[in-house]
């Protein structure tokens, strides 16, 4: 199974709702989508995209500008499709996109009770020296670092 990572449009609303933002109605899942589409937060570049299977959208993957030469890359792969691959394919992807776009670092922070991530990270050759930070939200997390 191939992916392909693309903007999301309108009519994903409805499955980042079900799968990712419960919590969200769809008016606000398109003012959130409206957003994204600027591809900037906070006077940085930041992109989201989908993580498609053909047309089935199966997670979403962020780039986060840190520094002018570090980025972050945040996937998240709903439930359903978890362990088929999809999160691997994406961060290759993701990572490469990167690089395209001139970064030579990624920083991502993985919570620190997030054993999939971190397998993930090391068979992307992601490295971390387990020094353990506690992020904005409050999360228990690990810097994973890889030289793009």
């Amino acid at each position: 199974k191939m992916i392909t990572l693309k903007e999301i449009e309108l009519n994903y609303s409805e499955d980042l709702q079900k799968n990712l933002y419960r919590d969200k109605s769809l008016y606000e899942l398109e003012n959130i989508l409206s957003v994204w589409k600027t591809k900037t937060f906070k006077g940085k570049y930041f992109e989201m995209l989908g993580v498609f299977n053909e047309n089935a959208l199966v997670g979403i993957l962020s780039l986060a500008e840190q520094t002018k030469n570090s980025v972050s890359l945040g996937i998240e792969i709903f439930e359903q499709f978890r362990n088929l691959g999809y999160g691997y394919q994406a961060l290759i992807s993701g990572l490469k996109k990167a690089k395209e776009r001139g970064y030579k670092l990624t920083l991502n922070q993985v919570r620190t009770d997030n054993t999939a991530s971190m397998a993930l990270c090391k068979k992307c050759e992601l490295e971390s020296d387990f020094y353990e930070y506690v992020n904005k939200k409050g999360n228990k997390v690990y810097i994973y670092i890889k030289q793009l």
